[in-house]
């Protein structure tokens, strides 16, 4: 009897195409850019012991996976497990996008403020949907959150800490995605964790 092969116990057969999943702890790894993750934008990112802080100096910076979009747009989900350090202001954008410098087109994301979080989408156009604000208590910008993307064939669900949050079904995605995660000026983006898969 011929040994079965790894990819044949976990997928069943060589004919079945495996679903892409992609699993990344930041804490401890050393310096990445350019290598599982890319850094464009102004400002810094450091990579130590807690995972990654990226910081801009003037405008934004950004993390993502180069453009590489293996992820569907009606089929996918992300999880980021971040936290934003809210200094003079700015904001960060966690989840799913095509271009990874236009959070405001072809994306899914968290937008986390300075008085609370939204889910957005953005298809040729943008809107948000803000049933996390906290009323200026800035919840969100204390300690690291999980903020999860679902999407699905007409809608996105978002979930921060693993409950709903909020669903959307306007102005979704044309294209398929890379996980990337945006910061503006005036603040600080933390990265511990970061999964992506095709469902």
């Amino acid at each position: 009897m011929a040994q079965r092969s790894l990819y044949e116990l976990m997928h069943g057969s060589l004919t079945v195409v495996a679903k892409q999943h992609f699993v990344y702890h930041f804490s401890g790894k050393g310096h990445e850019n350019g290598k599982n993750w890319w850094f464009t934008g102004d400002g810094t990112d450091v990579w130590d012991s807690e995972g990654v802080a990226i910081t801009p100096s003037s405008s934004r910076s950004e993390l993502h996976h180069g453009d590489k979009r293996q992820y569907s747009k009606t089929a996918s989900r992300c999880i980021w497990v971040t936290r934003f350090e809210r200094n003079t202001g700015g904001s960060m954008y966690n989840g799913m996008s095509y271009a990874y410098d236009t959070p405001g087109v072809d994306s899914h994301f968290f937008f986390v403020h300075t008085s609370g979080c939204a889910l957005l989408t953005a298809g040729a156009s943008q809107t948000a949907t803000n049933s996390s604000d906290d009323g200026g208590s800035q919840v969100y910008t204390r300690g690291y959150h999980a903020y999860e993307v679902e999407n699905l064939p007409s809608s996105v669900n978002g979930y921060i800490n693993r409950v709903l949050n909020a669903t959307k079904t306007t102005d979704l995605s044309r294209q398929h995605f890379q996980p990337s995660m945006i910061v503006y000026n005036g603040g600080a983006g933390h990265a511990k964790y970061c999964e992506a898969w095709n469902t």
